[in-house]
């Protein structure tokens, strides 16, 4: 991680810690956070634990995805650029999500404060953004 205290507001949740967030199309790739510079990409699975995500509840606009192994820290939209990183947890609309489903390849993260915005793999490069939910293949997560 870039930063060196773990802290964060709220309960992380009762979920599993060790949760993979995979692309549904291509499921050796995983979302994974840049423990140097904490931006999120996909990355081939690997079993480690910048891979491993702690989603709250499914079906909630009001859900957080948390780093399993350091749980202070959340996925969090960069309101400027739509780049995704994790953050310090603040309980912040922009560290919300609407998680459709776990263990369906077709699943979606949508932005819980404007679900017309979905968690999407920037066709041909590693980069996780926002973007307008369209039903492509690019915005369709395997949760497991």
């Amino acid at each position: 991680m870039a930063s060196t205290g773990l802290t964060g507001s709220a309960a992380a949740g009762t979920g599993d810690p060790n949760e993979t967030i995979r692309l549904g199309y291509a499921q050796a790739y995983c979302l994974t956070n840049d423990t140097n510079t904490d931006k999120i990409h996909t990355g081939q699975c690997a079993g480690t634990q910048n891979q491993a995500w702690l989603v709250s509840a499914t079906g909630n606009r009001n859900a957080t995805i948390r780093l399993g192994y350091a749980q202070g820290y959340c996925l969090t939209n960069d309101t400027n650029t739509d780049k995704i990183h994790t953050a310090p947890c603040a309980g912040t609309q922009n560290q919300a999500w609407l998680v459709s489903a776990t263990g369906n390849r077709n699943a979606t993260i949508k932005l819980g404060y404007a679900q017309a915005y979905c968690l999407a793999n920037v066709t041909n490069s590693d980069t996780v953004h926002t973007e307008p939910c369209a039903g492509t293949q690019n915005q369709a997560w395997l949760l497991s």
